[in-house]
């Protein structure tokens, strides 16, 4: 019994140590805090940090895909990353990607323009996203040229 008891206390103080501690990459986004957040942007628009940039997209996608706005276009312009492309078009499109609801018809000419942009160069860096939607676009031809060809091979 008390071998028991000490196991137990042993087993349990491991699991207590190991389970707290603090390591930023990993951390579930509905616990994500201010200093967690302010760290991920610095990690990402200083160093490139695709891993502390990803936090950052959960976290704003749970949240407001609005905020990533400033973020994404860092990540965008300056380390060509193709989920920031996405998050730009994402965020000025103000597109629910769960939904697939997209409001290019609401946008100014020059806005539109520049989302439609940002989608076309995550398609060209690999992102699936923005292959699918930007094959959507070219299907429905309403603010890019139609182009059945290159909506099927966007979209597959």
């Amino acid at each position: 019994m008390k071998l028991t008891i000490n196991l137990f206390s042993i087993v349990f103080t491991i699991m207590l140590i190991f389970g707290c501690s603090n390591k930023k990459k990993g951390t579930p986004i509905n616990t994500i805090t201010l200093n967690d957040r302010e760290y991920y942007i610095k990690e990402a628009l200083t160093k490139g940090d695709t891993s502390a940039y990803s936090n950052l997209n959960d976290y704003y996608m749970d949240y407001s895909i609005d905020g990533i706005l400033y973020p994404a276009l860092i990540m965008a312009n300056k380390y060509e990353y193709h989920l920031a492309y996405l998050n730009v078009y994402e965020a000025l499109t103000s597109q629910d990607h769960k939904m697939g609801v997209s409001e290019l018809q609401d946008l100014d000419p020059v806005t539109r323009e520049m989302a439609l942009d940002y989608l076309k160069k995550g398609a060209e860096k690999g992102n699936k996203e923005c292959k699918k939607i930007l094959g959507k676009h070219y299907l429905e031809g309403k603010y890019i040229e139609k182009d059945i060809i290159k909506a099927k091979l966007l979209i597959e």
